[in-house]
């Protein structure tokens, strides 16, 4: 990246190794870079609810926490899809969040912004929650 910076968009991070919160260290280094966090395909035969949490706090949630524009499982990394999107509009923004209180820590939430196709239309607000 330090060689040949304008040749690189940004870089896509996995879940086969490491935690979602190392993505904060490329973006302190590369401020004007993408992060994309893709390709979790998750564990055949295991539980449900302890998968959709995990996925909540390390992929749809967690990766945008951590700088990420996108969160996707593998299936989903692979058949195109993107963040909340109007066909043919642009992509959805994160936009900031926080939750206070002592009882924070149980209720993770991420929100993006989209524009929309016709610039007459409202912008559209998504929300994901997720209360442990």
């Amino acid at each position: 990246m330090n060689d040949a910076a304008s040749a690189f968009a940004g870089v896509g991070f996995h879940c086969y190794s490491g935690a979602v919160w190392q993505q904060d260290a490329f973006h302190s280094a590369y401020l004007n870079k993408d992060i994309l966090f893709t390709e979790c395909s998750g564990v055949y035969g295991s539980d449900w609810w302890s998968n959709l949490k995990w996925y909540m706090d390390n992929i749809f949630i967690g990766s945008i926490e951590h700088n990420s524009r996108s969160g996707l499982p593998a299936l989903t990394a692979s058949s195109k899809a993107t963040i909340p999107r109007d066909a043919g509009g642009p992509s959805g923004k994160h936009i900031g969040v926080s939750v206070g209180r002592s009882q924070s820590w149980a209720l993770r939430i991420t929100a993006f912004v989209t524009g929309r196709s016709n610039a007459n239309d409202w912008l559209r607000y998504s929300l994901v929650v997720l209360n442990w």
